[in-house]
């Protein structure tokens, strides 16, 4: 019986590592760019995918849209204009989708989002 509480207990703290919000702390970016309709932007990135988000302190880790989780992979220069089509707006912040994935352009840098699949 003692062994079973101890499974639970790992199997609790494994769940909670792979999705859960481990502190209150809210995200630098949060508080001048709320979510644009139809978007979600997320502090965190989903189970393994919080290994793909390297600067979630920049931009949000990943994107909430039309039913899919997009997770930061990559940033660069900000180009002249957003790539693709634009599909929303959060203060200076512009999103866009490409044929690749979605696009977060910050003005000063471009934040690459694939889906969590390909994490």
């Amino acid at each position: 019986m003692r062994r079973l509480g101890a499974v639970a207990l790992l199997i609790a703290a494994v769940l909670v590592g792979c999705g859960g919000s481990s502190g209150s702390t809210e995200a630098p970016w949060r508080a001048t760019h709320s979510d644009p309709p139809g978007m979600t932007f997320e502090a965190n990135a989903p189970g393994i995918c919080v290994f793909s988000a390297q600067f979630p302190d920049q931009a949000p880790a990943a994107i909430s849209y039309m039913g899919t989780t997009w997770v930061q992979r990559t940033r660069s220069a900000a180009p002249a204009q957003p790539p693709g089509t634009v599909v929303g707006h959060s203060g200076d912040w512009t999103v866009s989708t490409t044929a690749a994935g979605l696009e977060l352009d910050t003005g000063s840098a471009l934040f690459d989002y694939r889906h969590s699949g390909s994490c």
